[in-house]
């Protein structure tokens, strides 16, 4: 009865890897000098933007009170006044093309693919970046961008799926937003003062960190890639 269940057990366990690995075919294919057209879709993406108010932690109970007031009082407005910029910064299509960008990048250097510029060209093979969602984070601990990305590298002859990988990362925006500094409360100042300051951010300022931030999401998907890459050639 034991070795039943034991054996149940491994086959289940090796379901559930199974679903978790993507689809790696890229060893029985040369794609050195290809043409490969890169495309975005995010039309049934999901985006939203969260601004978390729970206690800063700090050393002082009145500074403690202060903080918790102005983060309230930012996060209302913020919460209240800048959704439509948020959503034009972090736009589900310009997060999937700054991802395709980076992972375009990747292929041209470690295997010498053609990038075409658009589906009239010839092309033998299409890779797809689906952004599924897409979210904007402030917290006691910072801002920041949430992507949940899948990646497919198909044959258009064939439809055939040679590539995939999913992805869920998460980067902090305040690496790519200037003029915010920390000063002696720590990180938490700095937070709040970031939350306020997107009231009156430039759209321009908030999409370019945006898209720094997504580029730097296109550099894991593409390390996925190269390491499927290297297993595939071994």
């Amino acid at each position: 009865m034991k070795k039943n269940i034991f054996a149940a057990l491994i086959i289940i366990i090796a379901v559930v890897l199974q679903s978790c690995a993507g689809t790696n075919k890229l060893g029985k294919y040369n794609l050195s000098g290809e043409n490969v057209l890169f495309d975005t879709y995010g039309g049934d993406a999901k985006f939203r933007a969260e601004f978390d108010n729970d206690d800063i932690d700090t050393d002082s109970k009145t500074v403690n009170v202060v903080l918790n007031i102005a983060k309230s009082v930012a996060t209302q407005y913020v919460t209240n006044a800048v959704q439509e910029k948020l959503y034009n910064a972090a736009a589900p299509e310009k997060v999937g093309n700054a991802i395709s960008d980076e992972l375009k990048r990747t292929m041209v250097k470690y295997i010498s693919i053609a990038p075409v510029a658009n589906a009239e060209q010839d092309y033998n093979y299409i890779v797809t970046t689906y952004i599924e969602d897409v979210i904007l984070k402030s917290n006691g601990n910072g801002m920041f961008l949430s992507v949940n990305a899948r990646t497919e590298m198909r044959k258009r002859q064939t439809a055939e799926l040679i590539w995939e990988d999913k992805e869920y990362e998460t980067v902090p925006l305040r690496s790519y937003l200037d003029g915010v500094d920390k000063d002696n409360y720590g990180d938490n100042v700095s937070d709040v003062m970031l939350l306020s300051e997107l009231a009156t951010m430039s759209e321009e300022r908030l999409t370019n960190a945006v898209m720094l931030a997504s580029k730097r999401i296109g550099r894991e998907i593409a390390e996925e890639f190269i390491e499927d890459l290297s297993d595939a050639r071994r």
